[in-house]
């Protein structure tokens, strides 16, 4: 048997959802995060331009958007950096790294519900289409820091050192 043709299991207790691949290779899960942080860096991209857009429209106020598509950018960027190239390379984040990667999602899912928030409670009317608007966005990034919660868990016991090929029986 070929040990590259062996699928790497990386769940365990506590450390994955029960959807885990188990039939993924490390290689896998690591581009699995790649193609994930290049998708999240994308979409921060886009709408901190369009919190830019609104913060110079503004007068007297500030969108925090600006800060809060910055960070979940730049932890993106970052996670594409040190996934790019696959195993080779690649280095385990560790529980504190995969906390603060998820976290600059859970701060964009909050600035959301802030905006929600402000939807009803700004004026005498209700703003329903930014209300809407904001709540989907709040569900969509929690579902998105879970998911990378998630992703980063299944490499965190990647071996780049040991390269699947070198074990030829």
């Amino acid at each position: 048997m070929h040990f590259a043709n062996y699928k790497y299991e990386s769940r365990s207790i506590g450390q994955s959802s029960s959807y885990a691949n188990l039939n993924l290779t490390q290689d896998d899960h690591v581009r699995k995060l790649s193609n994930f942080a290049k998708g999240t860096l994308g979409v921060s991209c886009f709408f901190w331009c369009w919190a830019f857009k609104n913060s110079v429209q503004m007068t007297g106020n500030f969108d925090l958007g600006l800060v809060s598509f910055f960070l979940s950018g730049s932890s993106s960027f970052f996670l594409h950096r040190i996934t790019k190239d696959g195993v080779k390379g690649f280095r385990p984040v560790g529980r504190n790294g995969r906390l603060l990667f998820v976290s600059t999602h859970v701060i964009v899912a909050l600035n959301y519900a802030l905006g929600a928030f402000l939807a009803c409670t700004l004026g005498e009317t209700i703003y329903y289409v930014f209300l809407y608007y904001c709540m989907g966005f709040t569900l969509l990034w929690f579902i998105s820091a879970f998911l990378l919660w998630d992703l980063i868990s299944n490499t965190f016991y990647i071996n780049p050192e040991a390269d699947e090929g070198d074990y030829d029986f």
